[in-house]
């Protein structure tokens, strides 16, 4: 299995879903009184906004010869007061 990371793109919106779902359930199962049950615990709308954003980036992590994607992660980049590194 050869596998690539990429920048995701809009049309990975679906596919992050159903990752994402796996994992709300998981949290949902286990701890109710934290995670509620959801069809759609990310709306489209939200990751376009996060695609768009200057410090935030989503990679995923894709199978190269099916390109189905198998994880993803999303990193905000911010500068916190007080510091040392800016």
């Amino acid at each position: 299995m050869k596998l690539a990371i990429r920048n995701a793109e809009i049309t990975d919106f679906d596919s992050l879903l159903g990752l994402i779902k796996q994992i709300q359930e998981l949290h949902s199962n286990a701890r109710n009184d934290l995670y509620m049950q959801t069809d759609r615990p990310l709306v489209e709308k939200y990751y376009q906004e996060l695609l768009n954003k200057d410090n935030h980036y989503i990679y995923v992590v894709e199978e190269t010869n099916n390109r189905e994607v198998i994880a993803y992660t999303i990193l905000k980049i911010e500068t916190i007061a007080g510091s040392l590194i800016m």
